[in-house]
C-alpha cells in the first residue's frame, strides 16, 4: 500500500520545501524494507531487526540512525506454584541466566542489561 503526499503550493514556506512527493511505502516484512532500501527503491527504512544491522553495514551509502530503544524483555513466573513459589528457585534461575549471551545472540549487541524495570532510556529515568 502506498500513500502519496504531493507538495502543496498553499503552503506558506512552499519555497523552502526541497520535496515535490513523498511517497510512504507500507511494506511489513523487515527483510523487504531492508532489501528497498538497499537497492535504492526507498530513501528511508524503519525498524530493522537487530540481525539485519550486519548486512546493512555492509553497504557505505547506507547510512543507520540508532537511537535506544523503549523495549523491555523479561522472564514471568507464576509465583503461586511449585517450584517457582520458592524464591531460592527464582533466584537460581536468575543467577543461571547469561545475560550477555542473550544480547550477543539474540539482540546481536544492540542491548543492554536491564538494570530495574524500566529501560535506561525512559524518560523516568532522565
Amino acid at each position: 500500500m502506498n500513500i502519496f503526499a504531493l507538495k502543496s503550493t498553499q503552503y506558506i514556506e512552499a519555497a523552502t520545501v526541497e520535496l515535490d512527493q513523498l511517497v510512504f511505502d507500507i511494506t511489513p516484512r523487515s527483510t523487504s524494507r531492508i532489501a528497498k532500501l538497499i537497492t535504492g527503491d526507498c530513501s528511508v527504512s524503519a525498524l530493522p531487526k537487530a540481525a539485519e544491522l550486519t548486512v546493512v553495514a555492509e553497504h557505505p551509502d547506507v547510512v543507520v540512525d540508532a537511537k535506544p530503544g523503549l523495549n523491555v524483555s523479561f522472564w514471568a513466573f507464576n509465583t503461586q506454584k511449585p517450584p517457582l513459589d520458592d524464591v531460592r528457585v527464582r533466584r537460581a534461575l536468575a543467577h543461571a541466566i547469561d545475560k550477555k549471551n542473550i544480547l550477543e545472540a539474540v539482540y546481536n549487541d544492540t542491548a543492554v542489561e536491564a538494570t530495574g524495570v524500566l529501560p535506561p532510556a525512559s524518560w523516568v529515568l532522565l
